[in-house]
């Protein structure tokens, strides 16, 4: 069964990312419009799980990721999230777990820029197997230096 069928041909929604799958594509929103799309716990995990059955999903051929709101593919990290935060203790999905499982899947995938595409968003663009950029005012990815 796919997303399209489970929801009655509406997208399925966990809130933070729709995924929905139309003519063998699973489209994949970061849905936070708010933050510019910024990834979260929560969308770092619901992202884990979608490219996961989409890439077990012999429906799909292939998948789009885009961002929700018109202006921003992704904004990177969330910093508010580590405010007050051990990362030494931490359980969350890191983003590098996101980055593998986007560069080791077995079907092709695409990045629809529109708008702000920066640090782990850009990440994430950089390394799906295509990327259209619609509109993008900034796309840039963050270096530390190295001294």
């Amino acid at each position: 069964m796919n997303a399209r069928e489970s929801t009655g041909g509406r997208p399925r929604s966990n809130e933070v990312l729709l995924s929905e799958v139309r003519e063998r594509t699973a489209w994949l929103t970061f849905n936070r419009p708010e933050t510019l799309n910024a990834f979260n716990e929560s969308l770092r995990r619901a992202l884990a799980g979608a490219i996961r059955t989409a890439e077990a999903n012999d429906e799909v051929a292939a998948l789009v990721f885009c961002g929700a709101g018109g202006r921003s593919f992704s904004t990177g990290g969330d910093l508010k999230e580590l405010v007050g935060c051990d990362l030494a203790e931490t359980t969350s999905v890191p983003a590098t777990d996101i980055f593998s499982s986007i560069a080791q899947c077995r079907k092709p995938t695409i990045a629809a820029i529109d708008g702000y595409c920066i640090a782990a968003g850009m990440e994430v663009a950089t390394l799906c197997d295509i990327r259209l950029e619609l509109r993008v005012q900034v796309s840039a990815s963050p270096r530390s230096a190295v001294r």
